[in-house]
């Protein structure tokens, strides 16, 4: 599993949005495709960071997490709380462990260029863990 997967699974566990329906990896299907409000979490490779005294890899990953919805307030509520919840409540990644907490940078929003009523909001995770063998 990787750790956008894990992430989605986490959302999924808090309710956030469902993997495949309103929430995605990597791309948006077509917007007509998807009902609103949707999310969209886009990773990159993990960064070596150091090792355990037993030589386990501890890794550094930076999730980008997309929301898209018509209600701006709506948009950056929703992301102000996940940050809260991202950064104060014990996160679980299914096949990881959290090396420390996750730490946020954002949320920002701005209008959607796919449809100028709707609005995009982002924000960035980071994750440091151990992959669990």
């Amino acid at each position: 599993m990787t750790v956008a997967q894990a992430f989605a699974g986490y959302l999924e566990s808090i309710d956030v949005a469902t993997l495949g329906t309103n929430l995605f990896i990597s791309r948006w299907p077509s917007s007509n495709k998807i009902s609103d409000p949707s999310f969209l979490i886009k990773d990159a490779g993990g960064q070596l960071i150091q090792r355990t005294i037993q030589g386990q890899a501890i890794n550094q990953y930076l999730i980008e997490l997309y929301m898209r919805y018509y209600g701006a307030g709506t948009v950056d509520a929703t992301l102000q709380s996940l940050r809260g919840q991202l950064t104060t409540n014990a996160v679980t990644l299914s096949g990881y462990t959290l090396y420390s907490n996750p730490e946020t940078n954002g949320p920002w929003s701005d209008q959607d260029l796919d449809d100028e009523e709707r609005t995009v909001g982002f924000m960035q995770i980071k994750f440091v863990i151990i992959e669990e063998t």
